[in-house]
């Protein structure tokens, strides 16, 4: 405790009160007599309004100051609390004077710890830690019991080596940043272009256009698009333009399906103006085979007819299909049921003379044959794509490229050929059959010229203007569409029509 004795004791209480160096707050309690006495200012007189005298003094009112700033253990602003307005400290650099009780007393800021440095002011003592950073990840920082600071090497630590291809950098033995292994910059994508930059890191671009394998077995031509994903076009095999099959394909196997639909269902068969179209089972198609008709190589004393040569669109068949074909009867002469078939990309048929007449013949798996010689000439008449047909059913698959069939009679010597049979075909699973109502054209406007389009439906163009067309029985003339009675247009009426 900091003591203050002697003649001057007075003199310093005065001084260190004036100077406001003194603070605390006190409550009033049993040892305000022995504060009182303590620094009590007797023989100042007029230096203090709180006198601690007796008699009659005692008994008067007390005098109350604005603020009470002395350490008197009295109540000088009479609100009830002691000395409360003394808030100087730190008289003595880091010792501060503080009241206590309404004592003075000395305490001491130092904290014995080296590595802080210690200070007070009116707020008290401060003890504000000694900061050690180097600014070095790669150190530990820190003080030591003689107040200095340590750095450390951080052997091992994890750091950045500020290059953001590297990874895994480790501080040294003396305290700087290790470099780590190189980042690899592929994402594993083949539509991107992959790099890294040391200041701003990775970078994938999309390598648009690029040749890539979407690993899906159902599309062609793959490449990269500008999202980075590879994309390809559907196989062209994967729709069988038939409206009455369910196309499919397994991406991991490309195998590819085309399921027929339930009969009945509906479909389109790319026509508008026919009306709502369903999935019907195929007609059975009935074609005459006339005795005297081939394809094959023929004599010239042979009384010989072309093939009846069949275009496969105009009876709704179409490469893929599975036909059954059959014939019904026998010729005249020879009395036999038998009929040669030849599928073909086009309907050219060469001279009777040539051994392959027919131009486009396409290979099928139809039942193999072979066709005898001319009868006079004795010259080879095979062709390696034809197969024969009787009245037992033979189921052919239409190969592709077909567009056409060749119908004939198989015979070698045609002259005493005579009559004809029957051939029938019908393909399996269902057609897309036009409905029963087609689209109304007519709008019984003869101003108009209606149409239907099998793409853009039904069309009602205006005819020419000066039409002659009748108004309720009175003459009149179409005027952009409309018959306009010519008592209301008679400019109209002597146009007449273009």
């Amino acid at each position: 405790m900091f003591q203050v004795t002697g003649a001057g004791s007075s003199v310093l209480s005065l001084a260190l009160v004036s100077l406001s160096l003194l603070s605390c707050s006190n409550e009033s309690g049993p040892d305000s007599a022995v504060q009182a006495q303590v620094l009590a200012l007797e023989g100042d007189a007029g230096s203090s309004v709180d006198s601690g005298g007796g008699g009659e003094a005692d008994a008067a009112a007390p005098v109350c100051v604005p603020r009470d700033a002395t350490c008197d253990a009295l109540d000088d602003d009479c609100d009830g609390r002691f000395d409360e307005d003394v808030a100087a400290r730190c008289v003595f650099g880091r010792v501060a004077l503080v009241c206590v009780g309404g004592q003075i007393v000395n305490q001491s800021c130092d904290d014995g710890d080296p590595c802080t440095v210690d200070s007070c002011d009116v707020r008290g003592c401060h003890h504000v830690a000694i900061v050690c950073n180097d600014d070095n990840p790669c150190t530990v920082d820190q003080c030591n019991p003689s107040g200095a600071c340590t750095f450390e090497p951080a052997l091992n630590t994890a750091c950045d080596d500020g290059d953001a291809c590297t990874s895994g950098d480790a501080c040294t033995a003396s305290g700087s940043c290790s470099a780590g292994t190189p980042v690899d910059p592929d994402d594993g994508n083949p539509c991107t272009v992959d790099a890294c930059d040391p200041s701003t890191g990775m970078s994938h671009v999309a390598d648009v256009g690029a040749s890539c394998d979407d690993a899906n077995l159902c599309s062609e031509n793959d490449v990269c698009t500008a999202a980075g994903m590879c994309e390809g076009a559907p196989r062209p095999d994967v729709a069988d333009d038939d409206p009455c099959t369910a196309d499919a394909c397994d991406p991991a196997t490309g195998n590819v399906t085309h399921t027929i639909v339930p009969a009945g269902a509906s479909c389109s068969d790319g026509d508008v103006c026919n009306g709502d179209d369903t999935c019907e089972l195929y007609p059975v198609r009935e074609f005459t085979v006339e005795a005297h008709t081939t394809f094959y190589r023929a004599d010239n004393g042979d009384d010989v007819r072309p093939p009846t040569i069949i275009k496969l669109a105009d009876v709704g068949l179409r490469p893929g299909l599975q036909l059954h074909i059959y014939t019904v009867g026998t010729y005249d002469s020879p009395m036999i049921p038998k009929a040669s078939v030849i599928f073909s990309s086009d309907s050219n048929l060469l001279p009777r003379t040539e051994l392959h007449r027919v131009t486009g013949a396409i290979q099928s798996n139809g039942p193999s044959s072979f066709s005898a010689n001319t009868f006079f000439d004795n010259q080879t008449t095979d062709i390696a794509e034809d197969f024969r047909v009787d009245n037992n059913e033979v189921v052919v698959q239409i190969p592709a490229g077909a567009q056409y069939v060749f119908i004939s009679n198989f015979d070698s010597y045609y002259g005493d050929n005579a009559g004809s049979l029957t051939m029938k075909m019908q393909a399996e699973g269902l057609a897309c059959t036009a409905g029963s109502n087609p689209l109304s054209v007519d709008d019984a406007n003869v101003c108009t010229a209606d149409a239907c389009d099998s793409i853009s439906g039904v069309s009602h163009e205006p005819v020419s203007d000066g039409v002659s067309c009748t108004v309720a029985s009175a003459p009149g003339a179409c005027v952009e569409g409309l018959c306009i009675e010519c008592s209301e247009d008679p400019e109209a009426c002597q146009l007449g029509p273009e």
